[in-house]
């Protein structure tokens, strides 16, 4: 038998116990580099107090061969807790490369971990390094996956604990369905959240430690699709007028996803209109700040000037809405929007070119900050003798050379 990298032809004893978990966390895990490995194990008293076993099910080379060996070897180790409550199926659960065949087979090894709730921060990896946990049931990390996950585990997990639908881990205060709109996958995860709902159709107005409920997280959640807020808003409408702990409705969380990937246009527009359609009143509702729905929205270049013109028609009073700053919609484009929405709302409230903001800024000392120099042109050619009255401070290089081009 070849003798697997990373393990050291030693006799039994600390640095090859050593050896051992760091080839288990290694990116050489194989079954014969395992199998050459125990041949240093004669006896089992010798990986007492090892975290071997639970390295392996994290590892993403593991496989069902590599899992059966080892607990044909050593039949305990599936019941094994680290620090923190951490058994081996909290670790396969959160491998999202740990196949599904393994995740069933210590299920039934050990069904009592499926009611443990891991609170461990961290583990460790074959450098010595640490790695960031996840906290919960194996029913949170599981739902966490962001691919390979079958539906029917998660049903096994839930018919032999159905507590666990509303179990909130120790300072994590998020249940199972919290996780699943979280999920960068999300829009691939409407089976779940159906089967969820079904058998807990509470779920949909419980929020977690932010207070969010499953419709605010899937406004703000770049994989969300139509279908799922769709199916949200239908099964519990009132959501929609309903805040979070930082006083945002679901609407305000839509008009301006912070993440650095967002969803596609088509999809944010067809959400928009599912939520107007609901609850029209959450445009005159502030978040925050003061900022409404249109002032997030058309401060934002992820969202198109379609977008922001159909929040603006539902409700056109609102280009004349001030924050508790006291900027305008207009304010807002002009430092972080498109030109065609800056343009849109000019027409509708040309005064506001001439109205000051926070800290008695003008539109024109916005749009120093804007990237697209054509915002910054327009808005000059609307009111050039705001020049005058702008902080020379506030004026770049690039922005002074824009003038002297005029």
């Amino acid at each position: 038998m070849v003798k697997p990298k990373n393990i050291t032809s030693v006799q039994p004893c600390h640095n090859a116990i050593e050896n051992l978990e760091r080839y288990c966390s290694s990116d050489y895990l194989t079954l014969d580099g395992i199998k050459c490995a125990m041949e240093f194990f004669v006896s089992r008293n010798h990986l007492n107090g090892s975290d071997f076993f639970h390295r392996a099910c994290m590892n993403p080379k593991v496989t069902w061969d590599i899992i059966e060996y080892l607990v044909e070897l050593y039949p305990d180790v599936v019941e094994n807790a680290e620090s923190g409550g951490t058994h081996p199926l909290h670790m396969a659960c959160l491998n999202e490369h740990c196949p599904n065949s393994v995740i069933k087979f210590l299920m039934n090894k050990n069904s009592n971990a499926i009611r443990q709730c891991c609170t461990a921060d961290y583990m460790w990896d074959e450098d010595g390094r640490k790695r960031l946990m996840e906290r919960g049931l194996p029913l949170h990390l599981y739902l966490s996956r962001t691919k390979n996950l079958d539906i029917d585990i998660v049903k096994d997990m839930v018919k032999q604990y159905p507590d666990s639908l509303r179990q909130y881990p120790d300072s994590l205060s998020t249940s199972p369905i919290h996780v699943v709109f979280r999920n960068p996958n999300l829009g691939a995860m409407l089976d779940v959240v159906k089967y969820l709902v079904h058998l807990e159709p509470s779920l949909l107005g419980s929020g977690d430690s932010d207070g969010d409920l499953p419709l605010h997280l899937a406004c703000d959640n770049a994989s969300t699709t139509v279908e799922i807020v769709h199916y949200l808003v239908g099964s519990h409408p009132v959501a929609t007028s309903q805040r979070n702990l930082d006083n945002f409705l679901p609407i305000h969380l839509l008009c301006y996803n912070g993440n650095d990937i967002d969803m596609p246009q088509d999809v944010s527009i067809a959400i928009l209109n599912i939520l107007l359609e609901v609850h029209r009143p959450g445009l005159l509702n502030a978040a925050t700040g003061g900022a409404f729905a249109v002032h997030r929205a058309v401060g934002n270049l992820k969202r198109s000037f379609e977008f922001c013109k159909i929040l603006i028609d539902a409700s056109p009073s609102s280009v004349t809405l001030r924050d508790e700053n006291g900027d305008l919609p207009f304010h807002y484009a002009c430092s972080g929007g498109h030109l065609s929405t800056v343009k849109y709302l000019y027409e509708l409230y040309p005064e506001s070119i001439g109205i000051t903001g926070s800290e008695g800024e003008y539109p024109l000392y916005r749009a120093c900050y804007n990237e697209n120099l054509e915002v910054l042109k327009y808005v000059y050619e609307l009111y050039p003798e705001a020049m005058k009255l702008v902080p020379i401070q506030s004026v770049s290089l690039i922005t002074m050379d824009c003038f002297h081009c005029k």
